[in-house]
């Protein structure tokens, strides 16, 4: 449960900070200050802190990715009209 609220959070954030870009700027234009240094340098802060979190969900789901290298995944298959769900099996050496 803890992962799926976690890669959630991973997806949603993105969208947050983008939302939070387009209400400055909407706020910002609305006063007036339309071409400000300001300005400039939180909408690069915001946009490196959405690399860094892009990169750091990445890192975070290939960490915790676990696979078994010891089974081989069977596909799902028919079998005298009856679907046999996909499954894994241990390798045969």
């Amino acid at each position: 449960m803890a992962a799926i609220l976690i890669r959630l959070l991973l997806f949603i954030l993105p969208l947050v900070i983008f939302f939070l870009i387009m209400r400055m700027l909407k706020r910002r234009i609305q006063e007036g200050d339309k071409d400000e240094p300001e300005l400039e340098r939180r909408i690069g802060y915001f946009s490196i802190g959405g690399i860094v979190v892009l990169f750091g969900g990445i890192v975070y789901i290939l960490a915790t990715a676990t696979t078994n290298t010891d089974q081989i995944y069977i596909p799902p298959k028919e079998v005298d009209g009856e679907i046999v769900p996909g499954h894994f099996e241990d390798k045969k050496d």
